[in-house]
């Protein structure tokens, strides 16, 4: 069970973070009916990794065209969603989960607070994030395609958005002795 779950993360060598907020929450629901389709289910990560390894084992040059897709809440977008979130935080982290990150970055983890009291982030952070789109692929390429599929169900940058981008953010594994492993 336990080589499965190692086995069944996002295949990567570069991932696209688009943090959002719900600007309506029925229109969002409408619009994830649609993405639905593109989240990447943990059977289709296990063959990507299965044709990864058989590319591996032939020594192929260059990589398995890929890419992931998945979302993710705050407790706060679930609840401009409607949904009950009552029983998803670990037991006795469900003041964490349900007074957010910027709240426990200041009274948990120490974080360094600005003049209003908040975390001192960047500040596109500071807003608040009801959740992420995460885009994982084999290149920068496959995963921008895939982004700007995702944006365009969601009409991002349009009047008629049904969430407003909060920030973007790209990552990439690190090279050599360190591949595998995220900047």
């Amino acid at each position: 069970m336990l080589t499965w779950h190692c086995r069944s993360g996002l295949p990567k060598k570069t991932q696209t973070y688009i943090f959002f907020a719900i600007k309506d929450s029925s229109k969002f629901r409408s619009d994830l009916k649609r993405f639905i389709p593109l989240v990447t289910t943990v059977e289709q990560v296990l063959k990507i990794r299965d044709e990864i390894d058989e590319h591996k084992r032939k020594k192929l040059p260059g990589l398995v065209p890929c890419v992931g897709v998945n979302v993710s809440f705050s407790h706060f977008g679930l609840s401009k969603l409607g949904v009950d979130d009552s029983t998803l935080a670990p037991k006795g982290a469900e003041d964490v989960f349900t007074l957010g990150q910027k709240v426990d970055a200041v009274t948990n983890l120490g974080d360094p607070k600005n003049s209003d009291g908040l975390p001192d982030w960047e500040e596109p952070f500071l807003k608040d994030i009801d959740g992420v789109f995460i885009i994982a692929g084999d290149s920068h390429l496959s995963t921008e395609k895939k982004k700007i599929e995702v944006e365009l169900i969601f009409k991002a940058h349009t009047p008629l958005a049904s969430l407003e981008i909060i920030e973007t953010l790209v990552g990439d594994v690190r090279p050599g002795d360190q591949d595998g492993h995220e900047q």
